[in-house]
């Protein structure tokens, strides 16, 4: 469990960290137009903690599977 964590916390920042960088210009504008931070970085946090879970869903599939056969 810890690991799967820690997985998570390390592909969410790093994920989180391209996001905003490449929509750095999109971040700008909506806090220059009065968007709150929140506002700012809500598409790329959302698609962050998708993209983030995919593999320990995948995971979770598959065990799910082989549990299910025995």
């Amino acid at each position: 469990m810890i690991g799967n964590g820690m997985v998570l916390a390390i592909l969410f920042l790093n994920r989180f960290i391209a996001e905003t960088e490449s929509h750095q210009d999109q971040t700008e504008l909506i806090l220059s137009l009065g968007g709150t931070p929140k506002q700012a970085v809500h598409t790329q946090l959302m698609t962050s903690i998708k993209a983030s879970m995919i593999p320990t869903i995948e995971s979770q599939k598959t065990m799910g599977w082989f549990s299910f056969l025995e």
